[in-house]
């Protein structure tokens, strides 16, 4: 009959392993195993051990009967005949003892070593915990050789005496009951365990987050003084015993008892340390997995009370969410933690009166159109709210920042589209469409694209549907569908006191694509509701490509034919993959990235397509090849490399700390010399590689103006067969010419062909200034839009200072390229269009390209995503940390940093942070505020006349300095791979590319140094 112990122990056994296994399961869906870490591999050895040591354990009792060289007397030893039955049983017992504690000491420390494996990506972007978890890995490396050195050669030469009977080897060669293995396994497990406590639980303890929250993550990680107690108590128990024998973990038989001498509780607490380590240091990587089946259940009743299905295309349905996950790489100390992280509890008491309480308010939907509105505070009928909106990349991240450092903020916001995503929301899926960047470069650095989870692969660029389920599943996990109101319209922004918005909107629940008589596409919203909300805090994060621009071109209301712009180029196919289009004979309209896009569309169908190229306008677009220059490196990595920034000019890279480098490159001949070689191997590189020169029609697309004077129009081919293999083969027809007019189902070109066409498509470009309309009229200069200045104001001194200081920094930039003599702007096809992009002379004037220097002292209106960059996310991320200081009064003016003006390097990459003293109430130097807003504004005027830097901030290779800039602002470290330390940090710094790894723990890193 099996006894109550041998039940418990393997009962325990199999616990274990199951949490193991679901361990291993839960990495596996969240991770992949190609994503495996080493505490992964660890845990599965762990598991092996823990089932040789159970066995171990069991082969004691049931084998061997407990039987040891121990608990003998002197005249006992001496009468037991080695051939006897007992003397094997105690020989070979002792054996089994020693194998015991080996495997007990191995697992007790491999679980520790998987902890402080898991601390470290917990604590990542921490630098003193980082300090912290090097110290306990040395701690645990040390403690184990001191441990098993004394299980294995405390009894001394020869080795064998650890199990001999006669005569008596003495009490270090007894392993059931050696003191010295006893005290060196129970002083150094207890104090590696104390450690190893000690680096989450102050933290927690300290941290502002809910007080359910708080607790829930004390008991876990407070499970390991269990661990301890029971390897105190077991050791205590041990002492006691009088028995004939002990084994390390007690088996009762019929030969032996363990009596009062607490041999059997011994056995039974060591057999509950091992088995509670195993489950405690597995349960953060779990849990999300019960989370997510919590999630389920609760949302299926949920939906099954309100009979409302919980999705994200604008309904708002409530899902009872105790747990949210998030992926390795956040940090747990923020609001929202980490998947390997017990993390955040959502639900609390009275959570769905709320939503009823906030489905019922009257006219205090915050809608974020394509236009993102965000806005913080916002007051309606005596309440309190958060808003936000704008959601595609910029303006997620913005709600997440803001709700980590304000976890009790309101925040609402607004978008027009019925999904997430902005340029990747699911109405905007035409065939084909693809990122500009390769698998890893494009996503949150809290919250990584994983290749089964997402359906990308490493090495291939990232198709748009994957974009926006990715964008869908952070907003999932975050828990910020809540606060996103879709289908909402805005319409007018009004300025009401000095410290608030009155948002006007219309609240829609459907959209329609229609085209009308003329053959023009009509984007209509029905069940049109008009909504209002006054907020305290407002961000505008529309981004730039969300009003779509069409040039007017004479005959348009004759065509009788689809005429429409690339943006809805999904509603002339039957979906977003492989069905094929409703146009037969479709022309393409303009040189951007899109019309390469849509011409391909076509193409790639088998249907021929001719393709219409201004002959009064720029020229194509700049298309390289993913790998380029001699060394074929990838585009999206050579414009994160700190080295190659050095060879663009660029008025704030002196912030990156090199600016006595940036000076030879851009102020002396040979400096300049080297830069202007650089730049022709890159885009002589391009041309060879595309084979412009090589055919008479690839030739009509080789770029007119030099790849130095672009910035993110420098564009990637990201197709899975070559564009320009249907151009030379005639199945898309390239024409260099101007559109005279329209007749029906004709396009006549200024060289005299006439083109058949059934549907035009417009690749023209976008309306940058937000279309929302603000109030009073006439702010638009105050709020740093895009305007247009009939005769010349006060501040041009300051613009012509600015181009001083520009053209004599950098001379390079004196000699502009030369202009297309042919060259006329488009009219827009909208009469009296505000919007026009070719009408507004003066760009974005924000500062920092954020906030309006008017305001500045307000901290009460932002912008985020105003500027085009490769590096979206970096970008996006630093921007709503900003911002979120910004409003909260904690980037004080003390704050702000510059550059050196003597340009030289600076030793350590990080600024003294704001001290949480620093008199964060005084004023922005107005002065200074105008004076840098209109440096960088205008900078891009000079810097990029063949992209869009005269109306908005263009980047390519300037992204990386301009982080550097806002981190410098909020006191952080820059050089990110500088702070990660290990050898060669400095030529990783210098010749490695930047991505969203680098930037991990940014939110947390500030609030340690603001100790939030």
């Amino acid at each position: 009959m099996v006894d109550t112990f041998t039940k418990e122990a393997f009962s325990l056994l199999g616990v274990g392993v199951t949490v193991v296994a679901l361990r291993t399961y839960a990495r596996l869906t969240m991770v992949g195993i190609r994503k495996f870490m080493l505490d992964d591999y660890l845990m599965l050895l762990a598991v092996v051990v823990y089932g040789l040591e159970t066995g171990a354990a069991y082969s004691v009792g049931a084998r061997f009967h407990g039987l040891a060289n121990n608990s003998m007397t002197d005249e006992q030893r001496r009468t037991l005949s080695p051939d006897s039955p007992e003397f094997a049983l105690r020989r070979d017992g002792s054996k089994l003892q020693l194998i015991g504690w080996s495997l007990y000491t191995l697992l007790l420390w491999l679980l520790k070593l998987c902890i402080c494996i898991f601390y470290t990506r917990l604590t990542i972007g921490l630098q003193h915990m980082r300090i912290r978890t090097r110290i306990g890995f040395i701690l645990i490396g040390v403690t184990y050789v001191a441990t098993i050195t004394a299980v294995l050669a405390g009894c001394g030469a020869p080795f064998r005496k650890n199990w001999q009977i006669n005569p008596n080897p003495g009490n270090y060669c007894q392993p059931a009951i050696s003191k010295m293995d006893l005290f060196f396994t129970v002083v150094l497990n207890v104090l590696t365990d104390a450690y190893l406590l000690s680096i989450p639980l102050p933290m927690f303890w300290q941290a502002r987050i809910d007080p359910k929250k708080k607790a829930w993550l004390l008991v876990m990680f407070g499970g390991g003084i269990f661990v301890m107690l029971a390897g105190i108590l077991r050791c205590a128990l041990i002492l006691t015993v009088t028995a004939p024998s002990l084994m390390l973990f007690w088996f009762e038989t019929n030969h032996l008892q363990a009596g009062a001498n607490g041999a059997q509780q011994a056995g039974s607490w060591a057999v509950r340390e091992t088995f509670v380590a195993v489950v405690i240091g597995n349960i953060p990587m779990i849990y999300p997995l019960f989370s997510r089946t919590i999630t389920k259940i609760s949302s299926t009743f949920s939906a099954s009370r309100s009979s409302r299905p919980s999705k994200l295309d604008g309904s708002r349905s409530f899902s009872l969410k105790p747990f949210s996950k998030q992926p390795r790489t956040a940090n747990p100390l923020s609001v929202s933690s980490s998947a390997e992280q017990i993390i955040e509890a959502r639900y609390k008491k009275g959570n769905a009166a709320a939503l009823r309480q906030e489905r019922d308010e009257s006219s205090q939907d915050i809608h974020v159109v394509s236009q993102t509105v965000v806005g913080y505070d916002t007051r309606e009928e005596g309440d309190r709210h958060d808003m936000e909106g704008g959601h595609r990349f910029n303006g997620l991240v913005m709600v997440k920042t803001y709700l980590d450092v304000n976890p009790k903020a309101k925040v609402i916001a607004l978008e027009s589209a019925h999904s997430v995503g902005g340029v990747w929301s699911q109405e905007r899926m035409y065939p084909g469409l693809r990122t500009n960047n390769l698998y890893g470069s494009l996503e949150y650095s809290d919250y990584p694209m994983h290749e089964k989870t997402f359906g990308v692969e490493a090495g291939k660029f990232m198709p748009g549907p994957s974009i926006h389920k990715y964008l869908r599943s952070y907003v999932e996990e975050f828990d910020i569908q809540k606060r996103i109101r879709f289908g909402a319209w805005v319409q007018t922004v009004e300025r009401k006191s000095s410290d608030a918005w009155l948002i006007h909107y219309s609240q829609t629940q459907s959209r329609s694509v229609s085209v009308n008589g003329a053959g023009r596409a009509n984007d209509t919203a029905v069940d049109r509701s008009q909504k209002q909300i006054l907020t305290k805090k407002l961000v505008i994060s529309t981004g730039l490509t969300s009003e779509p621009f069409i040039p007017h071109i004479p005959g348009s209301d004759t065509f009788n034919a689809p005429l429409f712009h690339a943006k809805y180029l999904l509603d002339n196919f039957g979906d977003t993959s492989s069905s094929p289009p409703a146009s037969s004979k479709p022309v393409i309209y303009g040189s951007a990235k899109s019309a390469y896009d849509a011409a391909y569309a076509y193409a790639s169908h088998g249907i021929s397509v001719n393709w219409i190229i201004r002959e009064s306008g720029h020229g194509p677009v700049w298309m390289a090849p993913i790998y380029v220059t001699p060394l074929k490196k990838r585009l999206d990595h050579l414009i994160g490399v700190r080295f190659l920034t050095w060879f663009s000019p660029c008025v704030w890279g002196a912030y990156d700390g090199f600016g006595s480098l940036r000076r030879f490159f851009h102020n002396t001949t040979i400096g300049r010399w080297i830069v202007d070689r650089f730049w022709e191997i890159l885009a002589g590189d391009v041309i060879a590689l595309n084979g412009f020169d090589k055919h008479p029609e690839t030739a009509k697309l080789k770029p007119w103006m030099p790849a130095f004077w672009i910035a993110s129009g420098l564009s990637i081919l990201n197709y899975p067969e070559d564009i320009y293999e249907y151009v030379r083969n005639g199945t898309i027809k390239v024409h260099v010419a101007d559109i005279d007019h329209l007749s029906e189902k004709k396009v006549h070109l200024s060289n005299g062909e006439i083109l058949e066409a059934d549907t035009l498509v417009c690749s023209t470009g976008w309306k940058h200034r937000p279309s929302i309309k603000f109030l009073p009229e006439g702010t638009d200069r105050s709020l740093g839009l895009p305007h247009t200045t009939a005769e010349k104001k006060e501040l041009d001194p300051l613009i012509q200072k600015a181009d001083n200081y520009i053209l004599q920094n950098y001379p390079r930039l004196q000699n502009q390229p030369a202009k297309n003599q042919n060259y006329k702007p488009p009219t827009s096809s909208t009469v009296s269009d505000d919007n026009d992009p070719y009408n507004l002379d003066q760009p974005f004037r924000l500062y920092r390209f954020m906030v309006p220097p008017a305001y500045m002292n307000d901290r009460h209106i932002g912008y985020t995503g105003m500027m085009l960059s490769l590096h979206t996310t970096l970008c996006a991320q630093a921007q709503a940390l900003w911002l979120t200081a910004y409003f909260g009064g904690s980037l004080s003016p003390l704050a702000l940093s510059a550059p050196d003006p003597n340009g030289t390097s600076l030793s350590s990459g990080t600024t003294k942070p704001a001290s949480p003293n620093d008199d964060d109430s005084s004023s922005f130097d107005q002065e200074t505020i105008t004076w840098q807003t209109t440096l960088h504004s205008q900078f891009g005027r000079w810097r990029y006349p063949a992209g869009h830097g005269k109306r908005f901030p263009d980047m390519a290779f300037d992204a990386i300095p301009y982080i550097d800039m806002l981190l410098r602002d909020l006191g952080l470290q820059w050089r990110r791979k500088v702070k990660q330390g290990g050898w060669g940090k400095w030529w990783k710094e210098v010749f490695w590319p930047y991505g969203p790894r680098d930037y991990v723990g940014l939110v947390d890193e500030w609030r340690v140094a603001r100790g939030v």
